[in-house]
């Protein structure tokens, strides 16, 4: 398949709206992406984890933080050998948090115009 979407969303307890993507593409087979709208102010926590099949050898799960213009992300790195050993297939996923990026992408435009 060259590639393939999956699209749904659902509403949780009036309060969150919840939409997601999931891409089936020939270099990225399971590209994701996630979405939460808060519908009436929520208090949220978020925590990312990785569960992989017993298909795959030698699971290595690593947790890293990176930091590029302002903004600091903590990312969930996953890798493993395929059932033959002659792959080894990696993820990475992370939470990126919309008011957060706002303000971030505000103030790297302030910093690019400061040193026009």
């Amino acid at each position: 398949m060259k590639e393939a979407l999956h699209q749904t969303r659902f509403v949780y307890a009036n309060k969150l709206e919840v939409s997601y993507s999931i891409w089936a593409l020939r270099s990225m087979p399971y590209a994701g992406l996630i979405q939460v709208k808060a519908l009436t102010p929520v208090d949220l926590s978020v925590e990312n984890g990785a569960e992989v099949s017993d298909e795959y050898l030698q699971p290595r799960v690593q947790r890293k933080s990176i930091q590029d213009y302002g903004l600091h992300l903590k990312l969930l790195r996953t890798s493993a050998l395929t059932r033959h050993r002659n792959l080894q297939v990696f993820a990475t996923s992370a939470f990126i948090f919309e008011n957060v990026l706002r303000c971030k992408s505000l103030i790297i435009k302030e910093i690019y115009l400061q040193n026009i």
